[in-house]
């Protein structure tokens, strides 16, 4: 069943996708890397298949090493972390897809895959893209099709995967505390499945961030490295199948919580995007991947960037006038040309237990408000701007010694709030859930 079915091949900007696609089955890629010259016509593409496909002829026996598909189960002899887990009540849901149907976008770049398990009654869809600077994308989405019965299917989760190369021998991933955030950790490369979780409702200081396979330890500027990143700042899984059967296998995924998708009839479920990045050229060329295809994104901001200087750790919450104009002065002279006033400028801000939500300048920090800074700051030609805890464009939370907090009808914690510590300091003095992973109003009421 491996073995049948055509070749897609995806190309762009040096890196190479193979993928076989057999009928009716989850497409395996066969080869992810340098753009050689991988040729696209079906019988050369059949040595990829037998260098790939390690079948003892005559017939399969015990020692044949099976391509893991897009989405590796143990209904394909797999024996490593399932992409998916599922259940419905009590029973477990073993996918095995019934139909697979397989389009390549106009483009060139981009494979499309639409599954469907009719005994299950589940559908999943996966997208794997090769974006500009040859970075590779996966996202994918699953449904719950069973129209017949009210139990949901629940997911605990649902993982992206690419192959990397036996010879991959190193990993690197990544921790850290304040202010000592993604210290590099590299090893060999651990053998079984193995997962990284970070169960912080964010990123957090200690996230992996990425996993980074190399060839031998990897340096900046030379060697070959195989990455992931999960685009996601909630809580994340980073995981690693470096098992005797097959070529290992990288990924990443949402780490969900129990019970936190509860799929009901016709409702589905998208992951996260998952970015994989191989490169030639070290570190810095799989970076390089990530910082082009970021900057061909239609948001990202054109132009020079303005030199900036933040004034947290130049005095923290001890605002004083005469201090910060001075500071505004040495930044013109070594050509600054933004200024932020962080942290520290409204009511009641003197530590960080006090005063979010309270959006007006402290009268005592402030006696003459934030006017004579900012006309001295825009005298030498330079932009300023008001930040609140470092958290510009999103919803910031109030603190309970805070005016704000005191006005507020009712309050109430939401449900990750009743059990979590970090959630409790954050969302329990809102009236309502806070709009964020962590109380995305996931779970059942």
């Amino acid at each position: 069943m491996f073995d049948n079915g055509n070749h897609v091949v995806l190309r762009r900007d040096g890196v190479a996708v193979v993928l076989k696609t057999p009928q009716n089955e989850m497409p395996q890629v066969e080869y992810w890397g340098r753009d050689f010259g991988v040729p696209s016509a079906e019988g050369e593409l059949s040595a990829l298949d037998a260098m790939t496909l390690k079948v003892t002829p005559p017939a399969e026996k015990p020692d044949a090493a099976l391509r893991p598909s897009l989405l590796p189960q143990g209904a394909e002899a797999f024996a490593g972390r399932p992409g998916l887990e599922a259940y419905r009540g009590t029973a477990p849901v073993f996918v095995r897809w019934t139909t697979v149907e397989t389009q390549v976008a106009h483009s060139g770049h981009e494979l499309l895959v639409h599954a469907k398990d009719a005994v299950n009654l589940v559908e999943l869809d996966v997208r794997l893209s090769l974006a500009e600077g040859g970075l590779v994308l996966m996202d994918e989405r699953i449904a719950n099709i069973d129209m017949e019965h009210e139990e949901p299917l629940t997911v605990n989760w649902l993982d992206s995967v690419l192959p990397i190369p036996r010879r991959a021998d190193h990993l690197t991933q990544f921790t850290g505390r304040w202010p000592l955030e993604k210290q590099p950790q590299t090893g060999p490369l651990p053998r079984g499945s193995v997962t990284r979780d970070c169960r912080h409702g964010k990123t957090s200081h200690e996230s992996p961030w990425l996993f980074v396979a190399s060839d031998g330890e990897p340096l900046f500027d030379s060697g070959e490295v195989w990455a992931c990143h999960l685009a996601w700042s909630g809580n994340q899984t980073y995981r690693l199948d470096n098992l005797p059967q097959h070529e290992p296998l990288l990924g990443a995924g949402e780490l969900l919580g129990p019970g936190e998708i509860q799929l009901l009839p016709g409702s589905d479920y998208a992951t996260p995007q998952v970015c994989f990045s191989w490169s030639d050229h070290g570190l810095d060329g799989m970076a390089a991947r990530f910082h082009r295809w970021l900057r061909s994104l239609p948001n990202h901001v054109r132009g020079d960037r303005l030199v900036t200087l933040n004034t947290w750790e130049a005095v923290y919450f001890d605002h004083d006038e005469a201090t910060l104009i001075a500071l505004a002065d040495l930044a013109a002279k070594v050509g600054v040309e933004r200024f932020v006033l962080d942290d520290g400028w409204f009511h009641l801000r003197r530590d960080d237990t006090k005063g979010l939500g309270d959006w007006i300048v402290d009268p005592e920090v402030w006696p003459n408000g934030l006017d004579t800074l900012a006309e001295h700051v825009h005298a030498w030609a330079c932009s300023s701007a008001c930040g609140s805890s470092r958290r510009w464009s999103t919803s910031t939370p109030i603190a309970r010694a805070s005016t704000q907090a005191g006005s507020s009808p009712r309050p109430r914690p939401c449900r990750a709030a009743r059990t979590s510590h970090t959630a409790r300091s954050m969302c329990s003095i809102w009236p309502t859930p806070m709009p964020t992973a962590m109380c995305a109003g996931r779970w059942p009421t």
